[in-house]
C-alpha cells in the first residue's frame, strides 16, 4: 500500500473514530474483504498481505505461536523491549 493509500486508510479510521457506526471505514476495506482462508493456510495467505508502510520487502513466518522454540524467542524480545 503506498503512501495515498495509507493516508485514505487513515481518513477512513479517523472519520470513523469521529463519528462511529457510519460505516466510513466499511466503505473503505470493502475491496479488500476476502474469503474466509482455512487455519492450514492462513500463515501463507498473511504472509501475501501488503502492509500499511507500503513495504514490499518479504515477510517471514517462523512457525506457529504454539512451538516452544517460538515462544522463547518472543519472550526474550519482550524482555529485551522491557529494559530497552
Amino acid at each position: 500500500m503506498g503512501g495515498d493509500r495509507k493516508a485514505d486508510y487513515l481518513s477512513a479510521l479517523t472519520k470513523e473514530l469521529d463519528d462511529p457506526g457510519k460505516g466510513c471505514l466499511d466503505v473503505y476495506l470493502k475491496p479488500f474483504m476476502r474469503e474466509a482462508v482455512p487455519d492450514d493456510r492462513l500463515a501463507e495467505k498473511i504472509v501475501q498481505a501488503p502492509g500499511l508502510d507500503g513495504n514490499a520487502e518479504q515477510n517471514e513466518v517462523l512457525g506457529k505461536t504454539t512451538e516452544p522454540a517460538l515462544q522463547a524467542r518472543y519472550k526474550h524480545q519482550e524482555l529485551k523491549r522491557k529494559r530497552d
